[in-house]
């Protein structure tokens, strides 16, 4: 992802990122707050908090039932994605800005965290369709699902996945002549001014992401018109079943709504932002629209696997007992629902 349009994503002359709230002769000026250090604190807090909710999924994730399975298992893929992604941003670009930290803010420095953002989305963008295609083959292919999904074959999926979004990024912007850097302009990272990287955003940056993202729309919603289908058609008397179908159902949702978030995000990010003026408006459109995506699927994951709350709540009731056995039998009690 780039700070400018899909094709079009340019480096532009850095605009002045120093203005005060208040002028410099002013002797209160020394406790004002400046426009940058305001944007540093926006890309601290909700990167932070997603980093969070996506560690706590990464984390937690083994100690939750329902996810023992290859639907878990490339949820926990994206999960890392996300978290490492917004692990730079908190660590590396909030402070930068905030501070104005010139040494991080040079190419030489702020291409090697552009290069791991550029990773880490190709992770979570690759295990999302994967996971979308999971949803559907489990409703439309029950009888194959745990052929097609079978351990063997969900971690050699896994190794492609990173082997996709890694190996190719190194020729795309190490041995080309493409960098993906810090800039001033808006707060956010961009794509250096030179002929191959006009031709690489547009046909591995833009294009790959369209293109993939209305594939995950496509196979999210024609799963969810089933879902919705049988779901008034069928009705399951076993608890077992019902249960099944619930966290089936569950399931299907949590990924229609992480492609939603995802839909936005491109959209926003390629198409809005050449409408709008202001380094404000591109900056919430841009920069904040990226971390909000990452940091949404973590929040989406935990809301719709109440599992992660159980296991919370007895790790929470485990630090606070003095009895060293109850802590154990509500630990068991939580990853047997």
């Amino acid at each position: 992802m780039g700070g400018q349009t899909a094709g079009f994503r340019k480096s532009q002359p850095a605009m002045a990122n120093t203005t005060a709230y208040c002028s410099r002769e002013d002797p209160t000026a020394f406790y004002m707050i400046h426009d940058y250090q305001i944007a540093g604190l926006i890309i601290f807090v909700v990167g932070f908090c997603g980093a969070t909710a996506n560690y706590t999924v990464v984390f937690l994730i083994d100690k939750v039932s329902s996810l023992q399975n290859a639907f878990g298992r490339l949820t926990l893929n994206q999960a890392i994605g996300e978290a490492v992604h917004l692990t730079v941003f908190t660590f590396y670009f909030a402070p930068t800005v905030f501070f104005d930290i010139k040494l991080l803010k040079s190419p030489e420095i702020s291409r090697i965290f552009g290069h791991i953002n550029l990773i880490c989305y190709d992770i979570c963008i690759y295990s999302h369709l994967v996971i979308s295609i999971n949803r559907l083959t489990a409703i439309y292919f029950p009888f194959k699902y745990n052929i097609v999904f079978s351990e063997t074959n969900v971690r050699i999926t896994v190794i492609v996945i990173w082997i996709l979004a890694v190996l190719p990024t190194f020729y795309l912007y190490i041995i080309e002549d493409c960098r993906f850097i810090y800039s001033d302009d808006f707060w956010n990272f961009t794509f250096t001014n030179s002929p191959a990287c006009a031709f690489i955003t547009w046909y591995t940056d833009f294009l790959k992401y369209v293109s993939t993202v209305a594939l995950i729309a496509f196979l999210d919603i024609i799963t969810f018109a089933k879902v919705r289908f049988s779901t008034s058609k069928v009705s399951i008397s076993d608890a077992a079943a019902r249960k099944k179908r619930h966290d089936e159902i569950n399931f299907v949702k949590q990924v229609c709504l992480q492609g939603v978030v995802f839909v936005l995000e491109l959209n926003t990010y390629f198409i809005i932002v050449n409408y709008v003026e202001g380094k404000w408006n591109k900056f919430f459109l841009t920069t904040f629209a990226w971390e909000m995506v990452h940091s949404c699927d973590g929040y989406i994951t935990l809301l719709f696997n109440k599992g992660f709350f159980r296991v919370i709540r007895s790790r929470i009731q485990t630090y606070g007992s003095t009895d060293t056995q109850h802590p154990v039998t509500i630990e068991k009690h939580s990853t047997q629902h």
